[in-house]
């Protein structure tokens, strides 16, 4: 799909859900209320630091094998959104003992995603740091394929062969329940307070937060691919982009991933410093921005690249 489908299909996915949310919402406030907020909440849970790096960790890859990478972001995204409709769904329809038990599948769901969360950064951090050092003793004149230095990440990696694939990651990530636990909340709250409301009501907040997530995560993987597009014409440049963002999304997939397993030991009382527990909350706090600033440090490199490739030109 190339970017400029993909930008008329995200806007019509918006301009879908807004249209069923005023319907639904017409004459409750209260209502209209929440779903902007789940809105809101999804598109700025789409910037989180480990969306952020696994998706233009990802996308990188594609370019460097010559793939459409533009909806890595999108499917990442709608499997990330399946998580919290799922969940939504049986807090609103009060399944048995659901309730009672919820904690219990939170903790075993955070565990199970931060694990996944984690191990695919440092599989992908991994990649990227072998792949530069794997660059340095290649002539400039070819661009770095991308290197794996063990059969295994090699295999795992390799699975996400197309964005397609990249739902499954999404989905896994979204097991950690942090964002899901946020809709339901949204959920128990609007159930209790909007008494009267149809559940069918209530699932705008899931499909609206859905809709805010996938907006920032596809727009992040069409920059990203944007960016490498633009190089086409100059593979020196292209060379010196790719080898810093390989270093920069390395690290960065390294430190989020270090930090995720040292919430998640802290949090579970295994012995875990304070400083870690300090890194792990600030990562909590602002992960978000975070997210932002690697996009916005993406657009710097690539805009000192371009001035750079001009002043020589001229």
């Amino acid at each position: 799909m190339s970017a400029k489908k993909l930008l008329l299909l995200l806007g019509i996915i918006t301009l879908a859900v807004w249209l069923l949310n005023l319907m639904v919402t017409l004459g409750n406030v209260k209502l209209l209320s929440l779903v902007f907020i789940a809105f809101t909440l999804g598109l700025r849970h789409g910037f989180d630091a480990d969306h952020i790096v696994a998706i233009d960790n990802i996308t990188r890859k594609f370019n460097s094998e010559n793939r459409k990478s533009y909806t890595t972001g999108l499917f990442f995204a709608l499997g990330h959104s399946t998580i919290v409709f799922v969940l939504t769904l049986l807090i609103v329809l009060g399944v048995i003992q659901f309730k009672g038990s919820l904690g219990n599948i939170g903790d075993y769901g955070g565990i199970i995603g931060t694990v996944v969360s984690a191990t695919f950064l440092f599989l992908t951090g991994f990649m990227n740091l072998r792949s530069l050092f794997h660059a340095s003793s290649h002539s400039h004149n070819h661009l770095p394929a991308v290197g794996i230095i063990s059969f295994l990440t090699r295999k795992i990696l390799n699975l996400v062969d197309r964005p397609l694939k990249m739902y499954l990651v999404g989905f896994l990530f979204g097991l950690g329940f942090d964002t899901a636990t946020e809709i339901a909340l949204l959920g128990i709250a609007a159930s209790s307070a909007l008494s009267g409301i149809s559940v069918w009501s209530i699932m705008l907040l899931p499909i609206s937060f859905a809709s805010g997530m996938i907006l920032t995560d596809s727009f992040d993987s069409i920059f990203i691919s944007k960016l490498y597009g633009s190089f086409n014409t100059n593979q020196q440049r292209l060379l010196v982009y790719n080898r810093i963002m390989l270093f920069s999304t390395g690290i960065l997939a390294f430190i989020v991933g270090f930090f995720e397993l040292a919430g998640l030991m802290a949090t579970n009382s295994f012995g875990v410093s304070e400083i870690l527990a300090k890194g792990s909350d600030f990562l909590d706090t602002y992960s978000e921005q975070i997210g932002i600033a690697i996009v916005v440090w993406c657009f710097i490199i690539w805009g000192i690249s371009r001035y750079k490739t001009a002043s020589a030109n001229s």
